[in-house]
């Protein structure tokens, strides 16, 4: 099984489809959790942050 993600679902994550920005954030979890240690403890509100600026805000008006 391939551990990349289809260039199909990265596009549609870029255009804001909630499913495919899902999949990136899934595929990526352990890379965000990993890099948001701090002195070794796993900072949430880093992980967090990089979620919400991840995440496209589509329904805005």
């Amino acid at each position: 099984m391939s551990r990349l993600l289809p260039y199909e679902t990265i596009l549609k994550a870029r255009e804001g489809d909630p499913e495919a920005v899902n999949a990136v954030l899934l595929h990526y979890a352990g890379y965000i959790r990993y890099f948001s240690k701090v002195n070794g403890q796993v900072n949430a509100e880093v992980g967090f942050d990089v979620v919400f600026d991840c995440v496209p805000i589509t329904n805005v008006g």
